[in-house]
């Protein structure tokens, strides 16, 4: 028997506080890399898991961004993450373009070309929902939930048609819900999520058919 199920998903903006030593004769400030010194740090991207919908892009220091910026097979990894799983092992090779949001203006890089092996399709059944397809509730007048076009300015990682959700969470009135999400039976299942951010980091919570909402991380 079918099983249908509502997830209801918010997202928590976190913050980070960091604190001097009072004496700064002793201390020394970080000093921010230049987007070309961390584009020039990857050089190898996590082999995706099979089946798996979408590329775990690298990770970048906050104040940083990371999108792919060119993909040799568009068929098995597109330019926006998604992955298409091949028949048969396949060699990707990609480039990531690296941002700099804290410049004015913003100043980008190019990683070197890094391959990444797809694994064959297995058969397993993934289904994906995209947000701008779920039901918003956003009564605020203030930034509210809105439906955005992923450019080069507002790239997006892992969606299927290049549009993205803004302005979800960091308020308990905006948030969306997926509705009539169904899996064959009831039981456990493992669910993946792609979430973007400018800078800093942030936690989402997420609630199935109403119940307790757990927050991640």
């Amino acid at each position: 028997m079918k099983k249908t199920v509502s997830l209801v998903l918010s997202l928590l903006i976190g913050f980070s506080v960091f604190f001097s030593p009072a004496n700064t004769n002793t201390a020394s400030a970080a000093v921010m890399p230049t987007a070309a010194e961390v584009a020039a740090s990857i050089t190898s991207v996590a082999v995706p898991p099979t089946d798996a919908p979408y590329l775990v892009l690298p990770s970048v220091p906050d104040g940083f961004r990371i999108r792919i910026n060119s993909t040799s097979n568009a068929n098995v990894i597109k330019l926006h993450g998604s992955i298409i799983p091949p028949a048969a092992n396949t060699n990707v090779n990609l480039t990531f373009l690296v941002t700099r949001t804290t410049d004015t203006p913003v100043t980008t890089a190019t990683t070197g070309s890094i391959t990444v092996t797809v694994p064959a399709k297995t058969g397993a059944v993934w289904t994906s929902y995209e947000a701008e397809s779920a039901t918003i509730t956003s009564n605020t007048v203030t930034q509210p939930v809105t439906i955005a076009t992923c450019s080069a300015t507002t790239p997006c990682s892992g969606t299927g048609n290049g549009q993205k959700l803004k302005n979800v969470g960091n308020s308990p009135d905006r948030y969306v819900t997926f509705e009539n999400v169904t899996v064959p039976s009831a039981g456990a299942y493992f669910m993946q999520m792609a979430y973007g951010i400018g800078a800093g980091s942030r936690s989402f919570f997420i609630s199935v058919n109403g119940g307790e909402r757990p927050r991640y991380p």
